[in-house]
C-alpha cells in the first residue's frame, strides 16, 4: 500500500511483521549488495541466470551490431541530405505524398477533406445528413465488398498492423500501420476500406450503439470545448455539431452515410500519404490500388462560417463532480493567417493543465495557468489553454473545471487571464520558455511515424505542400513579444464564445455577465497601458 510521510514508519514495522516487503522495495533504485540476476520462467521449472558469468550470452542471431533482415540501410542524416517529402498526382488527381524513414515499421494515411462541417445538419428528417461523419468514422475498417469483417481484422492482425480512422470538422482520416515488408497488402486494405465499405444495416445498428454509449463516456473537456465551439459559429457549418446527439441517431441510414461518402470521395479532393516507403514504390502501388478511386470535379465550397459569440450550455451528467467551463475568443482567420505561429506560442505561454499531476517542469508546471491560476485557487480543479484553427477562422481559448458553486470565479480568472495577453508584455524568459516547449513538442511528435505521416496529409490537404520541421523552428523563433501583443488585442475584439457542461448550470452567470466581466478589462486597454 502506499506510505504517507507521517505513516511512513507505521507501515514499514507492519510490513517486516507481515513477513511483506522490506523497506528496500520503496525504492527504485537497486541494492549494491545484490548480485544482478535475470530469472527465466517456463511451465515446468524456473531457471536463474547470473549475469556476471558466461551464463547470460546473447545469441549470434540477436547481435546487435548486426543489420536486421529486411531493413533497408541508414545514410545516416546530415545538415546536406535532410529527410525529404517527396509529392507527385496521379490520372485521377489524387495527391500522393511520402517521406523515407528507415525502421521496420511503414505508415499510411488517406484524408478526405470533409468532415462534420460539410453535413446539413436539419431537423425535418428527410434531406439533412447529420451525424454521417460520425458514422463513418466508427465504420472504418469493417466489412467490404471483397472482405467479411472478421477476416479483414484478422489480416492485419496476422500482418502484424494497427488501424485505425479520426474524423474532425474538415477531415476524415483513415491510418494503417504495419511490417514494411507487407506495405502492398496494407495499402490493399486501405483502398478497399475507402472504395468498397459494406456499410449493412447490422453495422449501421452496431453504430448506432457505439455512439449512444460514446455519449454516456464522452470526456468533460470534449463537451465543453464542443459547447463553446457551437457558440462560437452559431448557425454556420463550423458550428455543426462533430459528435452524433442521441436525437439525430435514429435519423442514420445506409443510404444517408453512403450518400455523403460518394459525394467527397474523389480523386482531387483526398490526399495519400506514407512514411516509411521509397517514394517511387509507393506511386507505383497507389496507381494500383487506387485505380478505382474517381477523379470527380471541383466541389462547390461550403458556406463560410463567420464568428458569432455567444453562450451554450448542456446540463447533463458527468463523471466528475465539476461544472467544465470552456471560454474563447477568435484570434485569427484561419490557418492562412500570418499570426498563426504566435497564437501557438501563447497557447504554450499559458499551458496548464490538472490540479494533479506527477510531473515536474518538463510537464508545464511554470506556465501561467499552472502559476497564477491552479497553485492560487483551491477550487480549480484543470485549467488549460486550447486553440481550434479552420480555414476561414481560429479560436483561442482555456477550458477549466471547478464546483458548481465558484463557476462565477472561475470566469473571472479565465477573462483574466485573457485580458492579460493584450496589456502585459511577457518577460524574455516567460516568452523563450513558451518557444522552446513548442519547438520541442512539435520535434517529438515528429519522431512518431503514424504523427508524421498525418502531418504530411493535413498540410497537403491545408496547403498544398509540407513545410519542414527546420522552417517552421524558424518562423518560432522569430515570435516576438509584441506578436502576443497583437494576438491578445485581436482577441478583445470579438465577442466572447462560452462553452459550459455540467450536472447544475444554474449558477452560471448569463451572457451579459460575462461580456460586463470582458468590458471591464477592456477599459484599461484605454488607460496607456500598450507597450507597442
Amino acid at each position: 500500500k502506499t506510505c504517507t510521510v507521517n505513516n511512513w514508519a507505521f507501515t514499514l514495522k507492519k510490513c517486516k511483521e507481515l513477513g511483506g516487503l522490506s523497506p528496500r522495495n520503496y525504492h527504485s533504485y537497486p541494492d549494491p549488495k545484490e548480485k544482478p540476476k535475470i530469472q527465466l520462467s517456463t511451465a515446468s521449472s524456473t531457471k536463474t541466470l547470473d549475469k556476471t558469468k558466461n551464463e547470460f550470452l546473447l545469441k549470434e542471431s540477436f547481435k546487435l551490431d548486426v543489420q536486421f533482415p529486411g531493413t533497408p540501410s541508414s545514410k545516416g542524416i546530415t545538415k546536406e541530405n535532410p529527410p525529404v517529402t517527396e509529392s507527385s498526382r496521379l490520372a485521377n488527381n489524387l495527391t500522393v505524398a511520402s517521406q523515407e524513414m528507415p525502421g521496420l515499421m511503414t505508415s499510411f494515411a488517406f484524408l478526405i477533406k470533409t468532415g462534420s462541417s460539410y453535413e446539413t445538419q436539419v431537423n425535418d428528417g428527410t434531406n439533412g445528413n447529420a451525424g454521417a461523419t460520425h458514422c463513418l468514422e466508427l465504420g472504418a475498417f469493417r466489412s467490404t465488398s471483397k472482405r467479411p469483417n472478421r477476416d479483414l481484422v484478422t489480416e492485419v492482425e496476422k500482418l502484424g498492423g494497427m488501424m485505425q480512422c479520426m474524423t474532425n470538422r474538415d477531415s476524415i482520416v483513415y491510418y494503417v500501420d504495419i511490417l514494411r515488408q507487407h506495405a502492398e497488402k496494407a495499402l490493399d486494405i486501405i483502398a478497399d476500406t475507402v472504395l468498397n465499405p459494406t456499410l449493412s444495416d447490422e453495422e449501421i445498428e452496431d453504430i448506432k450503439a457505439i455512439i449512444q454509449f460514446q455519449n454516456s463516456e464522452m470526456p468533460a473537456e470534449v463537451l465543453s470545448r464542443e459547447a463553446a465551439q457551437m457558440a462560437a459559429y452559431t448557425s454556420y457549418p463550423l458550428g455543426n455539431f462533430h459528435h452524433c446527439p442521441l436525437d439525430k441517431v435514429d435519423g442514420i441510414n445506409k443510404t444517408m452515410v453512403n450518400n455523403f461518402r460518394i459525394k467527397h470521395l474523389f480523386g482531387s479532393n483526398c490526399i495519400l500519404s506514407a512514411v516509411g516507403i521509397d517514394h517511387e514504390s509507393f506511386v507505383k502501388l497507389a496507381n494500383e490500388k487506387f485505380s478505382g478511386l474517381p477523379s470527380g470535379t471541383v466541389l462547390q465550397p461550403r458556406l463560410p462560417s463567420r464568428f458569432v459569440g455567444g453562450l451554450v450550455k448542456n446540463e447533463r451528467e458527468l463523471k466528475e463532480p465539476f461544472v467544465k467551463v470552456a471560454l474563447a475568443f477568435e484570434a485569427g482567420s484561419g490557418w492562412e493567417d500570418p499570426n498563426l505561429i504566435p497564437m501557438c506560442v501563447m497557447q504554450m505561454l499559458l499551458g496548464g493543465g490538472s490540479s494533479f499531476s506527477a510531473g515536474g517542469p518538463g510537464k508545464g508546471m511554470y506556465t501561467r495557468l499552472y502559476t497564477q491560476v491552479l497553485n492560487r485557487h483551491f477550487w480549480a480543479e484543470s485549467v488549460e489553454a486550447f486553440t481550434s484553427v479552420h480555414a476561414e477562422s481560429s479560436l483561442f481559448g482555456i477550458d477549466g473545471a471547478c464546483p458548481a458553486e465558484n463557476i462565477h470565479e472561475l470566469i473571472r480568472v479565465l477573462v483574466e487571464q485573457l485580458s492579460k495577453l493584450a496589456v502585459e508584455k511577457v518577460s524574455d524568459e516567460e516568452l523563450m520558455r513558451a518557444k522552446n516547449m513548442l519547438k520541442s513538442m512539435m520535434m517529438m511528435q515528429l519522431e512518431s511515424r503514424l504523427v508524421l505521416c498525418e502531418d504530411i496529409a493535413r498540410q497537403f490537404a491545408t496547403y498544398g505542400r509540407r513545410e519542414v520541421p527546420a522552417m517552421i523552428c524558424k518562423k518560432i523563433d522569430a515570435v516576438t513579444a509584441e506578436d502576443l501583443l497583437i494576438v491578445g488585442n485581436r482577441m478583445l475584439q470579438s465577442k466572447p464564445a462560452v462553452g459550459c457542461v455540467g450536472p447544475d448550470l444554474s449558477n452560471v452567470p448569463s451572457i451579459d455577465v460575462i461580456n460586463g466581466f470582458i468590458e471591464n478589462h477592456r477599459q484599461s486597454l484605454t488607460k496607456g497601458l500598450r507597450f507597442f
